[in-house]
Parts: C-alpha cells; structure tokens; sequence
C-alpha cells in the first residue's frame, strides 16, 4: 500500500522501493507463479510506466500477464488489464499496430467482463483514440474519445482529472483538423466543468 501512495504521488523510485520489497516477501512466501504475484508485477511496470521507462515495464506486464493466464479464467478482467497496459506502453514505445491490437483484445473483454459503463472501458477507449491520433487519424480518434467522454462523466464526474482530460485531447483533435467550431464548443464545455 505504501508503494501505491507513492506512485499516486508521482514518486515512482520510492514506489518501486516498496513494491520490489513486497514483490520478493510474496515470492519467498508463496512462490513464483501466485495471482497475488502478478498484482506487484504489475505495479512496477507502472512505476516504470510513470518513469517512461517503457522496455522495464513492458517485461515486468509480460510476466504479469503470463501467471494471470495461467491462473485465472481466459475472460477475466485482470487479463484485459494487463492488455490494456500492454498496450499503453507501446504507445510510449511508439509501436501503434501492436499497441492497438492489445487495446482491442483489452477493449472486447472489458466490454464483456464489465460493461460499457466502467472506468476500464473508457480508459481502453481513450487508449485506443489515442493510437489513432498518433497515427494522424483524427477523425477515428474522435470516435473513441467521444464514445469515452460520457462514460468517464458518467463513472468519475465531470471534474474529475480523466474526465477534463479527455476533453483536451477532443479538443487537439478538433484543432488540428481545422474544425475551430467544435473545437470551442468542447472549450466552452471544458471552462464550465473545470470551474
């Protein structure tokens, strides 16, 4: 617990500090290949997400994934998270085909497992609009954070940071493809949320 305090805090050496003591206490007490394993494992690989530190985080996601498959059910929502993940660190990577193809399999088993309305799913949604945006698409792009945007209010409020954050990115996209109109609608909506 203490090393998620700090990774919320953005302190992610310190939060490795605690996860990497928890991850060899767990290892020592229940083996290599326990659920609960995978949980730590994940949590580095946000530390070093959070460090952009991507290839660190991409191996300890990997080994995270790897026991998730071996001991939970194929559907489960720890598997898409860990795909969704996955894919997040190849968009920092920069790898689009591969980032959106585990933000697919992550997407189709969030919507399966938890819903439309779950924060999951709009996080996976986001992620994918994301890919298209690096990849210059920004009408596709659009699709995925509008689609995102309701669940996010829905889910988390309308202040909350996830929230005002995707409308930003709705906002990039309205700029960048000239449409100044939708883009200060979104602004107007921004303002008035943000307050």
């Amino acid at each position: 617990l203490i090393g998620l305090v700090y990774h919320h805090q953005s302190e992610y050496d310190n939060a490795l500090v605690y996860h990497e003591q928890a991850l060899s206490i767990e290892k020592e007490v229940l083996g290599d290949r326990h659920f609960r394993i995978s949980n730590t494992l994940h949590c580095i690989g946000d530390d070093y997400i959070g460090k952009e530190e991507y290839d660190k985080a991409l191996s300890y996601h990997e080994e995270a994934l790897a026991i998730r498959m071996d001991t939970l059910d194929e559907k489960h929502s720890y598997i898409a998270a860990s795909y969704h993940n996955i894919g997040d660190i190849y968009i920092g990577k920069g790898e689009l085909d591969k980032a959106l193809s585990y933000q697919e399999k992550a997407l189709a088993m969030f919507k399966e497992t938890l819903g439309m309305n779950h924060n999951f799913t709009a996080e996976t949604l986001h992620s994918i609009g994301k890919v298209y945006a690096h990849k210059g698409d920004l009408k596709e792009s659009l699709i995925y954070y509008e689609e995102a945007l309701p669940i996010f209010q829905d889910v988390l409020g309308k202040q909350n940071e996830k929230t005002l954050g995707i409308i930003k990115d709705i906002i990039r996209c309205y700029e960048e493809s000239g449409d100044t109109d939708r883009a200060a609608e979104y602004k107007a909506r921004l303002k008035e949320q943000d307050s």
